[in-house]
């Protein structure tokens, strides 16, 4: 039996998700790429850790823990991983822009799971996720915070210290593949930060009758104070740990995820409406967008496509062409989706369905 869906979670996943494509546009404005950047991923591994707590996920045996977060998260990365190689063996043998040399680099990041491209986010939350929930299981509340919080103190400062032995020996090519290493294994303890507090933001949330206009007000406020922030903060970038201010980092991003997260719980009574629904769909198939609309290069041709119509553009040209290049891609995904979804389920650890 498919368990019940919580219609907020995958409408905030949606707009996550738009975010996400919107920000790997070099089109739009930093004010904009700033505000995006502060908040958006985080709120992906909050939403995890908010289910975590929805489900009392930390009750279950260990071994059903793994083996089904490996088929959720790790099955959709070797996927999408052996998929990249051979787009790159294609894209290399049809244009010479590629190399042996990028290729090699591309399968050492995949094999030490530092992930390509967007891959990055699937072994750091799977990671993330079995970390908090071992701690959780063994220890009790007061503690698992505790944990988690010096965890992310002393790795917060082993970054910080990396970043520089970096800078100084990134030059021999072996002191590269060691940074992919280390990176891989500090992104697993931030995204285990942001999984134990959404975690516990949840309980503020859960059993508590808000009116939807004062929810929806909470959490435009909430927004506003992330558009604040983000542009004091400037840029930062959880992928390539680059925070600059932690603390105001963390409150961009706490209050970001928060707001839309508010937002679209406030919103819920238009579930059933055709904007809300396209969405959540999208906000549904979030992994098969995020790991498509680079690496498949559709977003590439997305942005050819959409060179060509704005030839054609008189008024507020950038508006339109970006506007245009997110439509196409957002067009061009549902097909993947339906594809995907459809013939290929494995890819994503999903049983293929009979007929």
């Amino acid at each position: 039996m498919e368990k019940q869906r919580i219609h907020y979670f995958d409408l905030a996943k949606g707009i996550g998700i738009i975010l996400v494509v919107l920000g790997h546009l070099e089109f739009i404005s930093m004010p904009l790429r700033y505000f995006i950047v502060s908040f958006h991923m985080p709120m992906f591994f909050m939403i995890s850790g908010m289910l975590i707590q929805i489900t009392n996920e930390e009750k279950r045996d260990m071994k059903t823990i793994l083996k089904r977060k490996f088929n959720r998260m790790m099955v959709p990365y070797i996927s999408f991983s052996i998929l990249y190689f051979f787009i790159e063996i294609i894209y290399f043998k049809l244009t010479g822009l590629s190399s042996w040399e990028t290729i090699f680099d591309n399968v050492f990041q995949s094999l030490c799971l530092h992930g390509v491209s967007v891959l990055w986010f699937l072994p750091a939350i799977f990671f993330g996720e079995i970390m908090f929930l071992f701690i959780r299981k063994h220890f009790s509340h007061s503690l698992t915070i505790l944990i988690v919080l010096v965890l992310n103190i002393i790795m917060y400062f082993a970054n910080n210290r990396e970043k520089i032995l970096y800078a100084l020996y990134s030059v021999p090519s072996y002191h590269i593949y060691l940074h992919y290493i280390i990176v891989t294994f500090l992104r697993c303890f931030f995204s285990m930060a942001f999984i134990c507090i959404g975690y516990y933001i949840y309980f503020f949330l859960k059993d508590r009758k808000i009116l939807p206009v004062p929810e929806l007000l909470t959490g435009i406020l909430f927004m506003g104070i992330t558009v604040y922030v983000s542009q004091v903060n400037g840029a930062v970038d959880l992928h390539f740990l680059v925070f600059s201010n932690i603390f105001l980092y963390l409150t961009s991003s706490i209050l970001g995820s928060m707001g839309v997260i508010l937002i679209c719980r406030s919103l819920e009574h238009f579930s059933k409406t055709i904007p809300y629904r396209i969405i959540e769909y999208y906000g549904v198939n979030s992994l098969i967008v995020m790991a498509t609309h680079i690496n498949s290069y559709i977003l590439y041709f997305c942005i050819v496509i959409s060179m060509h119509f704005n030839k054609y553009v008189t008024h507020a040209k950038n508006y339109v062409f970006c506007t245009s290049i997110m439509i196409l891609v957002f067009i061009s995904e549902f097909f993947v989706i339906e594809i995907i979804n459809r013939f290929f389920p494995f890819i994503l650890g999903k049983p293929i369905r009979k007929n």
